[in-house]
């Protein structure tokens, strides 16, 4: 589909900040800050998959959806998912 192609050529240069900002005056500001560590991560498993996806389409051509860190792919897929998937991993986090 053309328009999927677009959209995966347009998040290809994109690059991630994460800042986090708390008020104040919250007086739950222990609560955020536990929460802080596994939003972070969430964030870093989002950004693997979009690139794992984005991989996989442009150089494989073959097409994946992913919940969080979940993908709907054929089995026949499956080797070539799993080591795209760990390269992000270790690029993204190492």
């Amino acid at each position: 589909d053309k328009s999927d192609e677009d959209e995966i050529k347009k998040k290809k240069n994109y690059k991630y900040y994460i800042s986090i900002n708390t008020d104040t005056k919250d007086k739950d500001i222990s609560a955020r800050k536990r929460s802080a560590l596994v939003n972070i991560i969430h964030s870093l498993d989002s950004q693997i998959c979009l690139k794992t996806r984005v991989y996989l389409y442009e150089k494989y051509k073959i097409k994946s959806l992913s919940i969080h860190d979940c993908f709907l792919i054929n089995v026949s897929n499956y080797e070539k998912t799993l080591k795209v998937y760990n390269k992000h991993m270790y690029k993204v986090c190492f």
